[in-house]
């Protein structure tokens, strides 16, 4: 049996061990019980057992594929070791050893630590250069009004470009017929029938 650590990095305190077990046919394995005993290694070649944990696979995907994870806690900077026991109904128990780095803090957040904020927060609503007012009426139309703290000024009503027919073609397909001799079938193909 070969240990595969799958956690992407260990840090001091809260942390969930993930390890890959691989048999000798190279095959991944997904049953029994898995037990981890987790050791301070020390610079005179001794190691110091710090805690224990049971690990549960997680199957992604399918059942076939995935990882044991176990919930543990790290007090201290350096090489760590984890001695992991797989328990099988009916064979023998086999163990194999890990060595792995804690290091003072994770990357990105851990648990319970805040996320970290932005640092863009909320952009400024950036002036295009003068345009026509109808052009200037109609981006504020499509666009909407900003974000909150940056509103986009108002535009007057005067200025805001008239209805297309376009608009008043789709309301009329929208809407169903409007006068008479209409058929619900000519509204939606844009036809009319002859005056």
């Amino acid at each position: 049996m070969t240990p595969v650590l799958a956690s992407s990095e260990l840090a001091v305190g809260r942390n969930r061990f993930g390890i890959g077990l691989i048999d000798a046919r190279n095959q991944a394995i997904t049953a029994g019980d898995v037990q981890l005993d987790f050791f301070k290694l020390t610079k005179n070649g001794t190691a110091e057992k710090r805690g224990d944990a049971k690990a549960v696979f997680r199957a992604v995907q399918i059942q076939s594929k995935g990882f044991w994870v176990a919930q543990t806690k790290f007090e201290e900077v350096g090489q760590w070791g984890a001695q992991v026991t797989l328990a099988r109904a009916g064979e023998p128990t086999r163990s194999a050893r890990l060595n792995f780095e804690v290091l003072p803090r994770f990357s990105a957040p851990g648990y319970g630590e805040p996320a970290p904020r932005s640092r863009l927060g909320c952009r400024r609503v950036q002036r295009q250069p003068p345009r026509a007012a109808a052009h200037e009426a109609l981006r504020y139309a499509v666009v909407g009004p900003g974000c909150p703290r940056h509103p986009r000024p108002a535009v007057p009503p005067a200025q805001r470009p008239p209805t297309s027919s376009l608009t008043t073609f789709t309301n009329k397909l929208r809407l169903g017929p409007r006068t008479r001799g209409e058929t619900p079938h000519d509204a939606r193909s844009g036809l009319r029938p002859p005056d």
